[in-house]
């Protein structure tokens, strides 16, 4: 069975999440809409109907053999339900897509413009991206719709233009497109299977397969032809004639064989040239629009489905590999030990994994009484009084980052903890929006999580996460990671013919238009990390344990150890002060029986105590909340302020 086959059978398989019209054709889909009764028009389009963009555009006209002709067109994208029958009772079907209607009189907005019926529909459950692609005109963009592989034949493509130097256009061409492949990934079902193969490390189960990495669910040969283009490009520099496959691998294995660890200069050059060389073949391959091998022809038309950060993996797939038979296995789990083997990075997660147990049950180390946290509990009062609580609010995200020792290759790693930031910020601002039925938009709140609130939300996940190494797993995925804006490359020097810039849609789906920073974000979560491993934690006291002694038992102790020149007569027991310390000779609760030799002091009725006389004193404790507060974002004038309260106390 060839792979054409084999990916329709799993297309056929995969219910659709967002078109309900499964099984009618595209024909009768666009009969049903074009032949609706009344004639569906612009001013057809009420407020209960969802309208997700709307807009002029140019589209290039259909039915034109010899010269392509363009027109101004209204485009709407919206959902709308169709009748299957004239019968009020009968069917109605969901449907997403794309209506185009024709502008009258020159004027969108004119009453016979409003009136006009559709001209056309796209439905976007046929469609699976929507890709830039070359023109005749040099002066213009262009956008094309692509057809699913298994509706290349039953649908009409869709393609639009807008003048490079008219930038209001291509603001709207822009807008359009991101709308466009955020449905279709709902709606198509073959954008939802790569979804699935792509992203199945968000929605991983973390219990179940804690012992073992997850296993791609990436079809081999898909990553089999990301391969095969990686072995038909030369290396940079003319190194030999060599393959980019070969010359990747080289560095790879000079990397592993290397005594030094993740912060020596040259492995980190190495390693960044190898992600700089990733990402160029990522982006060729993405912006591939024929392939001149027949062999790889349905592979071509696969791909043409797959967002960038989808095939920047699969490159990556076919890099971090175990390789065949007589090759070296360069798969993630070899970088992982080797970067764990390292005796800096084993000396910080030792000293991490020793403190951050203290932090994770402290709310005061993780300053939930501040910031983001004293938000949403003054936002909920009494929803979010518990650390459990905020762990049961945040799961989804904690659960990202402890994925992120699960996945096979580095730029999974980078997108997990970035995905889960943003996942985490979505969570808190949704409790923060009013629920008033009048609002019909509504209104955020001016207590929403901002950017002084980032630090403490960062030092929550990484410390409540159940991520057994994430210093280790930070490490690897800093260590092959690329910022957005080149200066890693101008650091490190890496080499000619990579790409080094531009390169955050690879990191993270509309990373740009979701303001995702990949490379500030892993920072923090070293940093803080980093932080936690140099903070000196105050020695926390155990509890007391109550004496089991009676009253008259621990006199008679007390006597037989009399300083000499003491009376037994002169000895004051106070019966709220029965406890005993704990092993270990520390207590911070009830009181601790402490022998004091004294000389001319007053007992409680005011009466002046012999000299050497011995008196039972009840130490005040001191409580985990009076501990100066060691967390590393707290200010300076903060922390000197508490040790002053501390001392006045004492």
């Amino acid at each position: 069975m060839c792979i054409r086959d084999r990916y329709q059978r799993r297309v056929r398989g995969t219910p659709s999440n967002g078109m309900e019209a499964s099984r009618y054709t595209p024909d009768e889909i666009q009969s049903l809409v074009l032949g609706a009764s009344p004639a569906i028009s612009r001013e057809s389009f009420t407020m209960q109907e969802h309208i997700y963009f709307h807009g002029i555009m140019e589209k290039r006209a259909g039915n034109f053999t010899l010269k392509a002709s363009w027109h101004d067109r209204y485009f709407i994208l919206a959902t709308v339900l169709l009748r299957t029958s004239p019968d009020p009772r009968g069917e109605t079907i969901r449907c997403t897509g794309i209506f185009y209607f024709e502008i009258q009189d020159g004027n969108p907005f004119s009453a016979a413009s409003m009136r006009a019926p559709v001209q056309g529909y796209f439905d976007l459950a046929y469609y699976c991206n929507v890709k830039s692609r070359t023109g005749k005109d040099p002066e213009y963009r262009y956008l094309t719709l692509i057809r699913s592989p298994e509706h290349h034949e039953d649908v009409k493509e869709l393609r639009v233009r807008a003048l490079k130097t008219n930038r209001t256009a291509c603001r709207m061409m822009n807008a359009f497109r991101d709308v466009c492949i955020e449905h279709i990934r709902q709606c198509n079902p073959t954008s939802s299977m790569y979804q699935r193969m792509f992203d199945g490390e968000l929605f991983a189960d973390v219990e179940l397969r804690a012992e073992s990495q997850m296993v791609s669910s990436v079809p081999p040969e898909l990553v089999k032809y990301a391969a095969n283009w990686l072995t038909r490009h030369t290396s940079p520099g003319g190194d030999g004639g060599a393959d980019l496959l070969g010359y990747i691998s080289k560095k790879l294995d000079w990397i592993l064989d290397s005594g030094a660890g993740p912060d020596d200069l040259q492995c980190i050059q190495a390693a960044k040239s190898v992600t700089g060389l990733m990402a160029a073949a990522a982006r060729s391959i993405f912006r591939q629009e024929e392939e001149n091998q027949e062999q790889y022809a349905n592979h071509f038309k696969i791909l043409q489905g797959l967002q960038e950060y989808q095939v920047r993996q699969l490159v990556e797939l076919a890099v971090f590999t175990q390789g065949e038979a007589g090759e070296r296995d360069r798969s993630i789990s070899h970088f992982t030990d080797w970067i764990r083997n390292s005796n800096t990075v084993a000396e910080m997660q030792a000293r991490i994994d020793d403190k951050l147990p203290r932090f994770a049950s402290s709310e005061r180390y993780m300053q939930l009484d501040e910031f983001w946290a004293a938000k949403l509990r003054q936002e909920r009062s009494g929803c979010f009084d518990s650390l459990p609580s905020l762990c049961g609010l945040l799961t989804p995200s904690l659960q990202m980052v402890a994925a992120m020792q699960l996945c096979t290759t580095p730029v999974q790693k980078v997108r997990l903890w970035a995905e889960a930031i943003v996942e985490a910020i979505s969570l808190i601002n949704a409790q923060f929006f009013t629920s008033d039925p009048l609002n019909q938009t509504g209104a955020e709140a001016t207590n929403a999580v901002g950017g002084p609130d980032i630090p403490s939300l960062v030092l929550f996940l990484t410390c409540t996460n159940e991520c057994r190494e994430l210093y280790v797993e930070a490490k690897l995925a800093r260590l092959f990671c690329l910022d957005n804006y080149g200066e890693d490359a101008k650091e490190f020097g890496c080499v000619p013919g990579g790409l080094y810039n531009d390169i955050a849609e690879q990191y993270a789906f509309q990373a740009e238009k979701r303001s995702i920073d990949h490379a500030h974000y892993l920072l923090w979560v070293e940093d803080t990390l980093r932080i936690v491993a140099d903070t000196s934690l105050t020695p926390k006291h155990c509890p007391a344990q109550p004496s089991t002694q009676t009253k008259e038992e621990l006199e008679a102790d007390l006597v037989e150890n009399l300083p000499e020149g003491c009376r037994p007569e002169e000895l004051l027991i106070a019966e709220h002060s029965l406890t005993k310390p704990c092993e270990g000779g520390e207590t911070d609760e009830g009181g601790l029986l402490t022998l004091v030799a004294s000389c001319s002091e007053q007992d409680d009725d005011g009466c002046e105590l012999g000299p050497g006389s011995p008196k039972i004193e009840e130490e005040t404790p001191e409580t985990e909340l009076d501990l100066p507060c060691p967390s590393p974002m707290v200010e300076e004038d903060e922390q000197e302020h508490t040790n002053s309260k501390l001392r006045n106390k004492e």
